[in-house]
């Protein structure tokens, strides 16, 4: 029988310190050995920013199955409508920071059209300290250690919004959240900007346009219940998550990633963190 990869431990996580709340979901980390090349779980679309930094070999990894290439040490995941496959090397780990909705621009100000579908270097991001990061991460002993030097990394970079800064980032919460029953309308009232000054706002500063959003939230909504058993089947979670029965949903699968569902959504899915529940905002 061929060796094949193995996951351990899959409960590494931790919610953030107090004052990080407002802006991160939680810290997870994966480590793992392998003496295959079998690839990891596809990453999907969604709505989503994920930042990593790996302690061991960072993986190789192919965009819409194009050319395989090498991650950098440290990389931002940002897919909108690109299905990203990692291929694990012989002794692999990583932490990650995932981000609240909206909420990675309180660190990092680049244009959300330069990140879309892209694994963007943390240097590019965040110049030498993410370099520096990534040498002490390299050398800490504990996840204990780790969570810590990322904090103090975020609490470094972190840069406070006025109100009107935070309007787009509480209408992209909005949407996620509510995306069966709101509409842009609605949650542009909710903040106070005319329809079109919105729709022109959110894109510029989200990288899609409100609608847009809303349909990713549909699906990695769906795709998530689907992935972690909150109902019974494909056709309950479609439709429990605003789908007008299993084809939409299929269509939708299809447009985004390709593949139909029944490719992408074994078992084996389940073991990655990015489809674990991410908990709502604080306000």
């Amino acid at each position: 029988m061929s060796e094949r990869l193995e996951y351990k431990p899959l409960n590494r996580w931790r919610y953030p310190r107090k004052e990080l709340q407002p802006y991160v979901d939680r810290y997870w980390e994966w480590s793992g050995q392998s003496l295959s090349d079998e690839a990891l779980p596809r990453i999907l679309p969604g709505t989503g920013k994920e930042l990593f930094f790996h302690y061991g070999e960072p993986f190789t990894y192919e965009l819409d199955a194009g050319a395989k290439s090498f991650l950098s040490p440290s990389h931002l995941v940002c897919l909108r409508s690109k299905v990203a496959t990692f291929f694990p090397m012989e002794t692999s780990g990583f932490i990650s920071i995932r981000f609240k909705t909206g909420m990675f621009r309180s660190f990092c100000k680049i244009s959300p059209f330069e990140i879309k579908d892209t694994l963007a270097s943390g240097v590019d991001l965040f110049g030498k300290s993410a370099s520096e990061l990534g040498e002490r991460i390299v050398e800490a002993g504990s996840f204990d250690e780790r969570v810590a030097l990322l904090e103090d990394f975020l609490i470094a970079h972190l840069v406070c919004e006025s109100n009107e800064e935070r309007l787009i980032p509480f209408a992209a919460d909005s949407l996620y959240y509510g995306h069966s029953v709101l509409n842009s309308k609605l949650v542009s009232e909710s903040v106070g900007l005319g329809i079109r000054q919105f729709q022109r706002r959110f894109k510029r500063e989200v990288g899609v346009t409100p609608k847009q959003y809303m349909c990713l939230a549909r699906f990695q909504q769906t795709v998530r219940a689907c992935l972690l058993g909150d109902h019974a089947n494909m056709l309950d979670c479609a439709l429990a998550h605003g789908y007008y029965d299993q084809a939409h949903f299929i269509h939708d699968f299809k447009n985004y990633t390709g593949y139909s569902p029944s490719d992408l959504l074994g078992s084996e899915t389940r073991m990655t963190h990015f489809y674990n529940t991410s908990r709502p905002r604080l306000c």
